[in-house]
């Protein structure tokens, strides 16, 4: 699954896209201040995503973050991976052409 396929799956929970950017670094096994340095923000911002991801998930940990971004992405079908890509890549540019 490539990052923007996972990021919109990521959404699908209720995540805001910076937040599914951040539970993607965190599945991945990065400290927070390899993912503030991967994002360009600080651990600190980093730390505050993670308390609105462990709040939104119900979970407590980043290990439990990490095993249900595991068992969302296991559940996406190949063909809603792909439209869910294609969907976030159309948001990107729709919102790159909104900020000129």
């Amino acid at each position: 699954m490539n990052r923007a396929s996972a990021v919109s799956t990521f959404m699908t929970l209720g995540l805001t896209r910076r937040e599914a950017d951040v539970l993607l670094w965190i599945a991945r096994g990065k400290s927070n201040a390899e993912i503030g340095g991967s994002l360009c923000i600080s651990p600190r911002t980093v730390k505050k995503h993670l308390e609105h991801i462990f709040r939104k998930l119900g979970v407590k940990t980043r290990l439990a973050a990490a095993v249900r971004a595991g068992k969302v992405r296991a559940t996406q079908s190949p063909a809603q991976s792909r439209r869910k890509a294609v969907l976030a890549q159309k948001h990107d540019a729709d919102s790159a052409r909104a900020a000129l």
